[in-house]
């Protein structure tokens, strides 16, 4: 021991700690109050609820965890084994937080899941494996949110729309405590969003519309179909909003509205053209306008030059 700037006593130097039976069931080394190097800690089978869940019940007790320490945070990997040696767990930490490779093993030896983590965050691939070594579930992160995809159908085998989405944020609802051999309890806080590919589909079985979400947002390119299969609008968007050159299409395959948007606003020259291919009007924007909206192929009649509206519904609700 010894006293710290305000003089409080402070264990500094190496530490054992034994049961009543005199067995040593721990040993390391303190640094100015805090655990520095290797430590090791003996469990009996029965000293923590964490042996009573799988992996762990399937090993014999007692269990050695052995962890590397830095500046009193855990640095390095904290490893679990059995009475016989055999690994049950190992994780892998950098200032106290999960960082790098954290996995379970059977009894056999044999993989039986592996999570990556960043920073305390789960990142990459989740993976769980059979006592085969087969792949039993095999699952997507990205800074600690899981990537998945839902899907609704019209009916048995006809899909209606599949939107990819960020699930919430995971965090550390309990943290790992190596003295008590728990391990973290996660949970998920805030909303799901949509990021990546989404499809949806006419109850016929053709392609309705395709497109990407980046956090909520539209991006990139977007395509809509009739139920005939032809096309009835494409264009692109920037950050949410409408950018570039948009095209509408009669349900002929004729084009309807050809026009330009920057930033959200229609700029440039509008063309206008009847089902049976012949220019029914052109306008030049002359000035910016709020972010027009997409919903079905307006009709040049219905249009203003300095009020144009074009609806943008979410995947699955455009109106046939």
């Amino acid at each position: 021991m010894i006293q710290d700037a305000e003089g409080n006593f402070v264990h500094d130097g190496l530490y054992r700690q034994y049961d009543l039976q005199g067995t040593l069931i721990a040993v390391g080394e303190y640094r100015n109050g805090r655990r520095e190097g290797v430590w090791q800690r003996l469990h009996a089978a029965g000293e923590s609820p964490l042996f009573q869940t799988a992996p762990y019940k399937e090993f014999k007790g007692p269990f050695l965890s052995q962890a590397n320490f830095k500046n009193g945070l855990l640095e390095g990997k904290w490893t679990i084994a059995d009475a016989q040696q055999r690994k049950i767990s190992e994780i892998a930490f950098a200032r106290g937080e999960r960082n790098g490779d954290a996995a379970w093993f059977y009894p056999n030896g044999s993989l039986m899941m592996k999570i990556t983590y960043d920073q305390g965050r789960v990142h990459g691939d989740v993976v769980k494996w059979g006592p085969d070594s087969s792949i039993v579930m095999k699952e997507k992160f990205q800074n600690g949110r899981q990537l998945t995809t839902k899907t609704e159908f019209h009916k048995k085998d006809v899909k209606h729309r599949e939107i990819a989405y960020l699930n919430a944020m995971l965090y550390a609802r309990v943290p790992d405590d190596w003295d008590k051999a728990q391990l973290a309890v996660f949970e998920a806080r805030g909303q799901d969003e949509k990021h990546g590919q989404f499809k949806t589909w006419h109850a016929n079985g053709n392609l309705a519309r395709q497109g990407e979400f980046r956090y909520n947002l539209p991006v990139g390119k977007i395509n809509y179909w009739y139920e005939n299969g032809q096309p009835q609008t494409e264009g692109g968007y920037v950050d949410g909003r409408p950018h570039g050159v948009w095209t509408w299409y009669h349900p002929n395959g004729q084009k309807s509205i050809v026009g330009e948007y920057r930033d959200g606003a229609a700029i440039g020259t509008w063309t206008w053209w009847n089902a049976d291919g012949k220019v029914a009007r052109k306008s030049e924007m002359t000035r910016r306008q709020p972010a027009p909206v997409v919903q079905g192929v307006p009709q040049p009649s219905s249009q203003r030059e300095a009020n144009i509206r074009i609806e943008l519904v979410e995947p699955g609700q455009i109106q046939r």
